[in-house]
C-alpha cells in the first residue's frame, strides 16, 4: 500500500554541552554540539523498537484498523491528515503538535515553532508492502544540557528515556536506511547554505 508521511530532522544545537574530561564550567561556540533527535517506535508491530526521526503519517493509502493502531504516530480517527494552511506544507502543523507531546519532557518544546521548520526535500523508502513518500523538514533549535532534563546526549547507550534518544550529528551510530536518507537531504541544505555565505564573503 501506499503512504505519505511527514517527518522532521529535529537537530538540538547544545549550546554549553563540554567533553567531561575538561572542566570548562562556561559555555561557549566551541563547546557546542549538535544531536539528532530519534523516537522509539512500539516494542510490538511493524518495525518495532526502530530508532527513527518524529514523524506522522498525513495519508494512508489503505490499512486495516488492527495494523493502524500498532503505531502511535499514526492517524487513527482518518486515512488522511488535514492541515490548517495553504502554503503546501500538508501535516506540518499535526508534527508540530506531535513534537510538542512528545517531547514535552525534555524541556524544548516550547522552541519548536513552526515558522523556524523548512522543507528540505523529499523521497520514496519501499519497505515490506509499503510504498513511502516522505516529506523532509528540518528544525535546529538552541538549547542548554540543563533543558533536556532526565534525556543524556549519548550515541552509543541502549538506554532512553520515554523513548527518545540524542544522537550526535558526528557519531557512528547505525541509522535506519530511511533516517539516513532524510539526514543526506538535510546535509545537503546544510552545505548548500555555507556555500552561499562563504560566496557573499568573498564578495564584500
Amino acid at each position: 500500500r501506499k503512504q505519505t508521511v511527514r517527518s522532521c530532522v529535529l537537530v538540538l544545537d547544545i549550546a554549553d554541552l563540554v567533553d567531561e574530561d575538561k572542566q570548562n564550567p562556561s559555555p561557549s561556540p566551541s563547546s557546542s554540539q549538535q544531536h539528532f533527535v530519534l523516537l522509539k517506535r512500539p516494542d510490538k508491530g511493524l518495525l518495532a523498537g526502530l530508532w527513527e526521526l518524529p514523524n506522522i503519517i498525513v495519508e494512508d493509502g489503505g490499512c486495516d484498523s488492527e495494523e493502524n493502531s500498532k503505531g502511535t504516530m499514526e492517524p487513527k480517527a482518518s486515512a488522511k491528515v488535514s492541515d490548517d494552511t495553504n502554503d503546501g506544507t500538508v501535516g506540518r502543523s499535526a508534527l508540530i503538535s506531535h513534537l510538542h507531546k512528545t517531547l514535552g519532557t525534555i524541556g524544548i518544546a516550547r522552541h519548536i515553532c513552526r515558522e523556524d521548520m523548512r522543507e528540505v526535500g523529499s523521497f520514496v523508502h519501499v519497505f515490506s508492502h509499503i510504498k513511502q513518500k516522505n516529506l523532509v523538514d528540518c528544525l535546529v533549535v538552541q538549547c542548554t544540557s540543563q533543558q533536556l532534563k532526565t534525556v543524556k546526549p549519548n550515541a552509543n547507550s541502549d538506554d532512553d528515556s520515554d523513548g527518545i534518544k540524542l544522537v550526535s550529528v558526528e557519531s557512528n551510530f547505525k541509522f535506519s536506511t530511511s533516517v539516513m536518507k532524510a539526514i543526506k537531504l538535510y546535509g545537503e541544505r546544510e552545505n548548500k547554505g555555507k556555500q552561499k555565505k562563504e560566496t557573499k564573503s568573498k564578495a564584500k
